[in-house]
């Protein structure tokens, strides 16, 4: 086996070494896209067939030996691939595709193939005539499962590295067709493929990288179609492309903009109205009040909202009131260091308090009817799950999955086939279990269960029930990336929260937010600074970006952490002379790998006075 790396931003290189020292290890400096690196391991392969598979899959038992027994005895195909399940067990359309045609492009792009999903027609895109458990030919495999004969990747030639993602499957697909070959569709045998772990499909990068492939793809194998075929095509992608990053921002800029107009007509109304039953006179408070104050409060509400995660998918009511509380907290603060002719009413304030919980609960509902079709908040259910394995596995996995919180109830564990000590059941009696004891949540000890036997029972798609897998390591619970399902909580995987756009963006946030408000306050607060002049210098760095809060440990190794800024603080949660050196990276990885701002909130806290230095050895 060859493994190609692209800089991954986790420790599975030090993993694979440690672990797997037979695997063929190719680590490359920097990320070289999914063709180019496909191309560096390939090159390094000696074998008669040749398979490309994504990092992001489990493949059954007997999938290997399917393949290549069928190309053995079908000499005219060139390659094959085979039935997909995601992380929740449903079948992907993806596992069997047409040509991305004018027609085919068109149905996909506007979503007409979801009328007419079984029209080879409307649904050629994804091939909807043939069923997902019939075997056939078809024009476009999927790049997360390429078996392929290595004499046809000879006379086809490398990878396009033209698509450094997506499309590349698509474009090698299409030369292999023209070479003559055929591919095949291999329902007999079924992987499961955590899809869209790899990428955020919302994200502005996704869809750049994806559109753009697509139109590598139409320029590249469509010219001979006339100029009037390409001129209509590109347009399709270009403005599908800007419909969706159009969407995109709409998603996630006008709940925030709708909050800020909301809030600020209420502020004003209410600065009349107040004066008006208190004084008598609309006008009592100066307009001044409309440049100055309004612009503050409506500001910090809005920006507590951001940082408590007001407008993240998993927000309920206890995020709002918090948002509301802790803003409303800050903006009295900043009202008691006004100048005593813009210290106008406390009234103001406290009403506004209860307005801004009302404006942000009612823009909140109305975001989740917008975008997913609910007049409700998200709430988590609680989280009822049982663990699937033997149990030395069970208690590793339940030690992880709870180690992640959240509101979640360990059910029991369920033998695979004789029942023994401490189970309540084996895999024949599990629709009972499941049943009697209301779980939502299975999770597979991955070395106790066959692959097929976890596509088996995830196939069968229980009504409310979500399935996780424990890989053998025991330091990650897979899931799928699925944004409503309730299993988050135990979507612990080797990405780290630091990757996230979002999170990062709200690591800035923080930092520039309560910077400035330390300043605001530093006449105060430099007195029980040792170094007060470096306690300046850090606000200063922060606030332009040289340094953050909190950073990581240091390291006597280099490990594939996200990059942070040097920090005042470390991530430590312990009192650093508790922590032993060599477990400085774990603390390090839990701090990437689980971020949120309120894990730098909570050391700040208990760092308030100690906020004059980069490095320290205090308490965290």
């Amino acid at each position: 086996m060859i493994i190609v790396d692209n800089l991954s931003s986790d420790d599975s290189v030090s993993l694979v070494r440690e672990k797997y020292p037979e695997i063929k290890l190719i680590v490359n400096e920097k990320n070289l896209g999914f063709s180019t690196a496909n191309n560096i391991g390939i090159a390094s392969a000696t074998g008669s067939f040749i398979l490309l598979l994504n990092p992001d899959t489990i493949v059954s038992q007997n999938t290997l030996s399917i393949c290549h027994k069928y190309l053995i005895s079908h000499p005219q195909v060139g390659a094959v691939c085979v039935r997909m399940i995601d992380g929740s067990g449903k079948y992907l359309p993806e596992s069997k595709r047409g040509n991305p045609t004018f027609w085919a492009s068109f149905t996909k792009m506007t979503g007409l193939y979801k009328l007419f999903p079984r029209s080879s027609s409307f649904n050629r895109y994804y091939m909807g005539h043939i069923g997902e458990n019939e075997e056939a030919e078809i024009e476009v495999m999927t790049g997360a499962f390429m078996f392929m004969r290595s004499e046809t990747v000879s006379k086809t030639g490398p990878l396009d590295e033209d698509f450094f993602m997506y499309g590349e499957d698509i474009d090698y697909s299409y030369r292999i067709r023209q070479l003559g070959y055929t591919i095949q569709y291999l329902p007999q045998t079924s992987i499961i493929h955590f899809k869209g772990e790899s990428t955020r499909k919302a994200s502005y990068n996704y869809i750049k990288t994806f559109y753009s492939a697509m139109n590598i793809f139409v320029n590249k194998h469509y010219k001979h179609k006339g100029f009037v075929y390409t001129l209509f095509l590109n347009f399709a992608v270009y403005f599908r492309t800007f419909i969706a990053l159009f969407q995109n921002i709409f998603n996630y800029v006008v709940p925030i903009l709708l909050d800020t107009i909301l809030l600020s007509f209420f502020i004003a109304w209410l600065r009349t109205a107040w004066g008006n039953f208190y004084f008598h006179d609309p006008e009592y408070i100066a307009i001044g009040f409309l440049k100055f104050n309004l612009p503050i409060y409506v500001t910090v509400w809005v920006m507590s909202a951001l940082l408590n995660g007001k407008y993240r998918t998993d927000k309920n009511l206890w995020t709002i009131l918090r948002s509301v509380v802790l803003g409303t907290i800050l903006i009295l603060i900043i009202y008691a260091l006004f100048n005593e002719n813009f210290r106008n009413s406390r009234t103001i304030i406290l009403v506004g308090t209860i307005g801004a919980f009302l404006i942000f609960t009612f823009t909140a509902l109305l975001q989740n009817l917008a975008f997913r079709g609910i007049w409700s908040l998200d709430i988590k259910n609680r989280i009822n799950y049982l663990i699937i394995g033997n149990e030395d596995s069970a208690d590793k996995i339940r030690h992880l999955a709870e180690a992640n919180g959240g509101n979640t109830n360990y059910l029991g564990r369920v033998d695979v086939s004789e029942k023994s000590e401490n189970s309540i059941g084996t895999l024949k009696d599990l629709n009972s279990i499941l049943s009697a004891y209301q779980a939502n949540e299975v999770i597979f000890a991955q070395g106790d269960i066959s692959t097929g036997q976890m596509i088996e029972l995830m196939s069968s798609n229980p009504a409310g029930v979500h399935f996780r897998i424990a890989p053998d390591d025991n330091l990650a619970i897979l899931s799928s990336n699925s944004k409503h399902k309730q299993g988050d909580l135990f979507t612990i995987d080797l990405n780290y929260n630091l990757n996230d756009p979002a999170f990062r963006r709200e690591k800035r946030i923080l930092d520039i937010s309560l910077s400035i408000f330390l300043l605001i306050i530093s006449p105060l607060l430099v007195w029980f600074q040792e170094n007060k002049a470096q306690f300046y210098r850090n606000l200063s760095a922060i606030i332009s970006g040289n340094k953050t809060f909190v950073t990581y440990l240091p390291q006597s190794a280099e490990h594939n952490l996200p990059v942070l800024n040097p920090g005042i603080l470390y991530c430590a949660k312990n009192n650093l002379r508790d922590i032993k050196v060599s477990d400085f990276n774990l603390e390090n990885m839990d701090y990437a790998r689980h971020y949120t701002i309120w894990k730098d909130l909570q050391i700040i806290k208990n760092n308030l006075l100690h906020l004059d230095a980069y490095t320290r050895t205090e308490s965290t």
